[in-house]
C-alpha cells in the first residue's frame, strides 16, 4: 500500500507524492501529464519485487500547489532532488518518461552523486522541427477546446489496438478551469525549451534507454540520437507500445527495469 507525503520548496510550492515498499530506492518521473497516477502499476510491481518506489504530482498538478518559481526543466529536477533529501536518500535510481526523462537526465547533470542509474523512456536531448510543430499546435488545440486536447492526446499517446480494448480512455471530463490551461501551456514550452545535447558527453551514469517504435509523440530517431550523446548508454527499442509503453507494455517494461537494476551495482 503506497503512504502519503507533502514537502513544501523554498519558492512555495507544495508537492503531493507518494512512497511504497522498501529496499533499494527508485524515483519515478512521469511526463507532460506530471502526475503520480501515470505510474501507478510499475509502483506497485516494483514494491513487491523489493525497492522503495517515490512518486510525485509535479508542480501545479493534481492537488500539488505551483509555487512562484519558473516552470523549467532544471525547476523540476531540483524539485525531484528534494524528494530524495526528504527522505534521507544518498541515491536512487532515476526513471523519467517523456519529459521526465528530460528531468532525469537534469537530475544526473546536476547531482550525479544522487544517481545510481538513469532510465531514459520516450524522451529527447533537445527539441526538434517535428516536435516543435507537434506542441505548437497541441497547445493551440488545448487553449481551443481542452476536451478536444485531452481525446487527441489520447490517439497519440496509445496503440490504435489499445484504444480499441480501452474505449473508456475516449472518455472525457470538463477542465476546472483556465488556470490548469495555462499550467500545462507553460509545461509544453518548458519540454520544448529543453535544451542538453551540449551537456550530455558529462553524463557519465549508468544509463538505459527505452523506446518505442511506434511513438507518435517522442519518435525513437531522438532516442537513438540520445544514445549517441551519453557515453556507454544501453538502448532498447519496443516494436510496439506507442508513447505510453510503460502502461501497453507493462510485463514488458518491468522485465527491462528489474533486468537493469540488478545488472547495476547497487552501493549506500
Amino acid at each position: 500500500m503506497a503512504n502519503s507525503f507533502t514537502i513544501t520548496t523554498k519558492d512555495g510550492a507544495q508537492l503531493l507524492g507518494t512512497y511504497q515498499g522498501h529496499g533499494k530506492p527508485v524515483l519515478l518521473i512521469s511526463g507532460l501529464g506530471g502526475t503520480a497516477t501515470f505510474w501507478t502499476g510499475v509502483s506497485a510491481a516494483l514494491a513487491a519485487d523489493g525497492y522503495q518506489v517515490f512518486c510525485v504530482n509535479q508542480r501545479g498538478i493534481n492537488g500539488s500547489t505551483r509555487g512562484s518559481a519558473d516552470l523549467t526543466i532544471e525547476q523540476l529536477a531540483v524539485d525531484f532532488l528534494q524528494v530524495l533529501e526528504h527522505f534521507g536518500v544518498s541515491s536512487a535510481h532515476v526513471v523519467g518518461h517523456s519529459t521526465g526523462g528530460c528531468i532525469a537526465q537534469q537530475i544526473g547533470l546536476i547531482a550525479p552523486e544522487r544517481v545510481r542509474s538513469l532510465v531514459l523512456g520516450a524522451t529527447w536531448a533537445g527539441s526538434s522541427a517535428y516536435m516543435s510543430a507537434l506542441f505548437a499546435f497541441r497547445k493551440q488545440l488545448l487553449q481551443e477546446n481542452p476536451q478536444y486536447y485531452q481525446k487527441q492526446g489520447v490517439y497519440l499517446s496509445y496503440p490504435a489496438q489499445w484504444i480499441w480494448e480501452h474505449p473508456d480512455l475516449l472518455q472525457t471530463s470538463p477542465w476546472p478551469n483556465q488556470a490548469k490551461v495555462h499550467i500545462v501551456q507553460e509545461r509544453i514550452d518548458a519540454l520544448l525549451a529543453y535544451e542538453a545535447r551540449s551537456m550530455l558527453q558529462s553524463l557519465k551514469k549508468p544509463t538505459l534507454i527505452l523506446s518505442a517504435q511506434d511513438d507518435a509523440v517522442v519518435p525513437s530517431q531522438l532516442q537513438a540520437e540520445l544514445q549517441q550523446l551519453i557515453p556507454q548508454a544501453k538502448m532498447h527499442v519496443f516494436p510496439v507500445g506507442g508513447h505510453f509503453f510503460p502502461i501497453t507494455l507493462p510485463h514488458e517494461y518491468m522485465s527491462e527495469l528489474t533486468d537493469w537494476f540488478s545488472r547495476v551495482k547497487y552501493e549506500n
